[in-house]
């Protein structure tokens, strides 16, 4: 199954084999109440060649590898982990741990080429490290649930979807020219750190609430067609009621609450953009949030308060950053303002 997203793909598609050299128990019983959550079949192991145990597994349509690694980068601990899953559908996320966060930047140009290198995969992700776990800088617990949903489902929310037909003819002019130019903007100064999916674009025009579809790519050329219509936001149900070819943003739910109690926002631009903004240190000066899972109601009311006290710019840490456009200033222009500050 290729993920295209035209439709919510359920827990039932999905296998996850969570490998962890650490053997971290924290880590194995969150990523079963996560995989229990939305009905994914998780299998768990704590030695690499384990991988071995699942060449033959089709037990589902999609299968997603999760592997932490307590050694360093390696390029042939990637080319063993890779031609060793022989499936129809590849899809791999590798986290490697170093000895602190200055071992691990010496490996940044490595770890760049091997994306390059593996582009080919349906999804092919290394996971920078965030944490510190018995001795090692490695990816988080936090960080490593959350990818058993964001390269599988993505979505964490209820999709309604009241039609399946493109909306791309019905979009007025003045919302185009929003997508357009947030499309030109993002690709221009590479707004993404892992790939040009990340984040979204949205605008409020008439009540109705436009955003990107997820996995978009909106780097140049953003197709018309990947753009939706939210009409609504149940928080009991956490259901989105929306129209277009394609599901949501997985970012939704936090962009519905941020419009739902901020109502002189009039666009929102989410993106990755991790030299610039989320992990540059040059950047003290933007408001930063703690480490939240997205798609949640809690990062969305989160950003909605710190909106609410005058910002037009957060940073959400290990995560990205937000710019917002309030009245008749749209989250463009706060983009291209901030932008031109680091810049200069």
């Amino acid at each position: 199954m290729k993920m295209n997203y035209k439709r919510a793909l359920s827990g039932k598609d999905v296998s996850v084999i969570l490998i962890d050299e650490f053997n971290n128990v924290d880590l194995f019983n969150k990523a079963r109440k996560t995989a229990n959550k939305y009905d994914i079949v998780l299998y768990t192991g704590s030695s690499i060649s384990e991988i071995n145990n699942f060449k033959n597994l089709h037990a589902r349509d999609i299968v997603h590898f999760i592997i932490r690694l307590t050694s360093k980068f390696s390029i042939e601990l990637i080319d063993k982990v890779v031609k060793n899953i022989k499936l129809d559908y590849k899809s791999v996320s590798i986290a490697f741990s170093y000895k602190d966060y200055n071992e691990s930047l010496k490996f940044k140009e490595c770890v760049n080429k091997s994306k390059c290198l593996y582009s080919n995969l349906d999804c092919f992700n290394l996971m920078r490290p965030d944490t510190h776990l018995e001795s090692s800088y490695t990816a988080s617990t936090m960080k490593i649930v959350d990818n058993i949903i964001c390269d599988t489902i993505r979505i964490k929310y209820h999709a309604v979807c009241l039609s399946r037909y493109s909306i791309k003819n019905e979009i007025p002019k003045d919302v185009a020219d929003f997508f357009s130019r947030a499309s030109h903007l993002y690709g221009a100064f590479q707004m993404y750190h892992r790939s040009n999916t990340d984040g979204y674009f949205s605008i409020k025009k008439d009540d109705k609430i436009y955003i990107t579809a997820t996995k978009t790519q909106k780097d140049k050329n953003l197709s018309f067609d990947r753009i939706c219509v939210i009409h609504n936001y149940n928080e009991r149900e956490n259901a989105i009621y929306y129209s277009g070819s394609y599901v949501p943003s997985s970012d939704s739910v936090e962009a519905m609450i941020v419009y739902n109690n901020n109502r002189e926002i009039n666009s929102i631009i989410h993106t990755h953009d991790s030299i610039r903004f989320t992990r540059n240190p040059l950047a003290i000066s933007y408001d930063r949030i703690e480490p939240i899972e997205y798609g949640t109601a809690e990062l969305g009311y989160r950003l909605s308060e710190r909106i609410s006290n005058g910002l037009n710019v957060i940073i959400m840490e290990e995560h990205g950053e937000i710019f917002v456009g309030k009245d008749d200033y749209t989250a463009c222009n706060t983009l291209l303002d901030e932008v031109s500050k680091m810049i200069n």
